[in-house]
């Protein structure tokens, strides 16, 4: 009975991580598709989360964009360390539409790398559930 249960929470787990993370990849590739691309230099950096607990920090961005709007955003993805300090150069992803919606260039700072992760993880758990489920069932 233990291995049943145990199956059934990887399961879950599985499900909902393979599930996100797909999603999120999805959502990710929809704003590539829709996004410009814009020089931006990093001007700061926030911190958000729980200090003693890692806080992640999230860099801002100045940029302009195609049409002569000049822009600070916060990057969607963060990072202990920083993914890059103030004064540094970075390539900006924005959406047309609303450009203090922002990516910065590259796996990393999209959050594909992350996201990937976090897919593959839930795939994982889902065949550990499976290979569990597997071996109680033929148990009995």
């Amino acid at each position: 009975m233990p291995d049943i249960l145990l199956s059934i929470v990887c399961g879950g787990a599985g499900l909902f991580l393979a599930v996100a993370g797909c999603r999120e990849l999805l959502s990710l590739r929809s704003f590539r598709r829709r996004a410009l691309r814009a020089p931006g230099l990093v001007v700061g950096l926030r911190r958000d989360g729980v200090p003693d607990e890692g806080a992640a920090c999230y860099p801002i961005i100045r940029f302009t964009t195609l049409d002569g709007r000049q822009v600070e955003a916060r990057a969607r993805i963060g990072g202990n360390p920083p993914l890059c300090r103030p004064g540094r150069q970075v390539t900006v992803l924005y959406d047309p539409a609303r450009p203090a919606d922002i990516s910065l260039s590259g796996p990393v700072g999209s959050g594909a790398v992350f996201f990937g992760i976090l897919l593959c993880v839930g795939l994982g758990l889902l065949f550990l559930a499976a290979g569990t489920a597997i071996d109680a069932l033929g148990a009995l």
